[in-house]
């Protein structure tokens, strides 16, 4: 899951909120890429599976390089249905449209889903908590 909005809107504050509010709050780790240790393992979360759930706060700080590894292995758990494995990237504006364009074999996929789903300009999601970290 990606969630992206303006510097500041909320969105690590609603997805730590989603989280909580659905008991999940002690099993899921969570990452910034504000923080040099966790950048590290940001870059070998490819290495770590099964994840559990993961969430990558400031996503659009990351070294290319990274962004890179995250967007590849995205693809790789929606390619395989991963039931064990959930990663949520956070980021400003446009931080899913950057995770794609490091994933060149998701451009046409991200494109048609996007098109058959409304895109709101914020990080409001019409998912309730547990069931959008549980998909």
């Amino acid at each position: 899951m990606v969630v992206e909005g303006p510097s500041g809107i909320g969105k690590t504050t609603a997805v730590q909120k989603a989280v909580a509010e659905a008991g999940l709050d002690k099993r899921v780790l969570m990452l910034s890429a504000r923080r040099p240790d966790d950048v590290q393992l940001i870059s070998s979360l490819h290495e770590q599976l099964p994840l559990g759930t993961v969430i990558v706060d400031d996503f659009h700080r990351l070294p290319d390089e990274n962004k890179s590894q995250l967007a590849d292995l995205m693809k790789v758990l929606a390619d395989t249905g991963a039931t064990d494995s959930k990663l949520i990237v956070l980021g400003i504006n446009k931080a899913g449209e950057r995770l794609v364009s490091f994933a060149e074999t998701w451009r046409t996929e991200w494109r048609s889903s996007r098109s058959s789903r409304t895109r709101t300009q914020d990080s409001r999601t019409t998912c309730p908590g547990r069931e959008c970290l549980e998909r």
